[in-house]
């Protein structure tokens, strides 16, 4: 996961979450993963731990 826009300085990319699953050679498949807006948190300059809107 990565901010695209953020006003503190981040992680470029920073794992949130996994799920293991078990692919057959030749399979594919889709894995979807629930990711609480609480582990999108930074500090702010004021010390304080905010989720910052946007994408992310």
């Amino acid at each position: 996961m990565s901010d695209v826009v953020t006003s503190v300085r981040w992680a470029d990319k920073e794992l949130k979450g996994y799920r293991q699953v078990s692919v057959a050679p030749g399979e594919s498949v889709h894995v979807e993963l629930e990711i609480p807006a609480s582990a999108c948190t930074i500090v702010d300059a004021a010390g304080r731990r905010i989720v910052e809107p946007g994408a992310f």
